[in-house]
C-alpha cells in the first residue's frame, strides 16, 4: 500500500494562532497555509469550517474543540492533544500525526485519506460511518473505541490495542490483525470473517461464536 507525504514548502513560517485570526479565516474562507503552529492551546474553541494547508502543528493542545467540516491537507502533527474535540465530517487528505493524543474524538463521518499515524491514542473514540482510504495505524490505542459502518480500502494495523473495541458493520475481512490485541473486542462473525489472524488469537475469537476450544 502507498500511502502519500504530506507536501510542505520549507521553510514553513512560524505562527502563533489565535482566536481572531481563526474566525477571520473563516469569515473570509481564507485558507491557513505554509504555517509551524506550535505550543497553541485551545479549550472549547470553535475551529470548525476552516482549512489547514501544508501546516504542522507542534505541541499543541486542543481540548473539547469543534473541529466539524474543517479540513487538513498536507498536514502533520507531532506531540498533540485533540482530546474530546468534535471532529465530525473532517478531511484528512496526506497526513501524519506522530505521538499524539485524540481521546473521546467524535469522528462521525470523517474522511481519512493517505493518512499515516504512529504512537497516538484514540481510545473511546467514535469513528461511526468514518472512511478510511490508504490508512496505516502503527503501535495506536484504540480501546474502547467504536468503529460502526465503516469503510476501508485498504487499511493496515501494526501493533496495535483494541481493548473492548467494538465493530458494528464494519467488514474485517483481508485486515491483518496478527501484531495487535484483540482482547475483548466486540464484533459479529459476519464481521469478522476474513480477518487475519494468528491461531491464538483464532481461539479466543472463536468464543465469540460460541465455540469451545479444548
Amino acid at each position: 500500500m502507498k500511502i502519500l507525504k504530506p507536501e510542505q514548502p520549507e521553510p514553513l513560517q512560524v505562527f502563533d494562532l489565535t482566536e481572531e485570526f481563526i474566525d477571520e479565516s473563516r469569515e473570509q474562507e481564507r485558507d491557513i497555509e505554509n504555517k509551524h503552529i506550535k505550543d497553541a492551546s485551545f479549550i472549547e474553541a470553535d475551529l470548525s469550517r476552516l482549512s489547514f494547508r501544508s501546516t504542522a502543528f507542534e505541541n499543541c493542545k486542543f481540548i473539547d474543540c469543534d473541529f466539524s467540516r474543517t479540513e487538513f491537507i498536507d498536514a502533520r502533527f507531532s506531540l498533540c492533544d485533540f482530546s474530546n474535540s468534535n471532529l465530525e465530517s473532517v478531511y484528512f487528505n496526506r497526513c501524519e500525526m506522530h505521538s499524539s493524543k485524540g481521546m473521546g474524538l467524535t469522528c462521525f463521518r470523517t474522511l481519512y485519506k493517505h493518512f499515516m499515524a504512529v504512537g497516538c491514542n484514540f481510545g473511546y473514540t467514535n469513528f461511526t460511518l468514518a472512511k478510511f482510504q490508504n490508512v496505516s495505524f502503527g503501535e495506536c490505542e484504540f480501546s474502547e473505541a467504536e468503529f460502526s459502518e465503516c469503510t476501508w480500502k485498504p487499511i493496515a494495523f501494526e501493533a496495535c490495542v483494541f481493548v473492548r473495541t467494538h465493530f458494528f458493520r464494519t467488514p474485517l475481512k483481508g485486515i491483518d490483525m496478527t501484531t495487535s490485541d484483540l482482547t475483548g473486542i466486540a464484533v459479529t462473525p459476519d464481521d469478522l470473517f476474513g480477518m487475519v489472524v494468528t491461531i491464538s488469537q483464532a481461539a479466543e475469537l472463536a468464543k465469540l461464536m460460541g465455540l469451545v476450544v479444548v
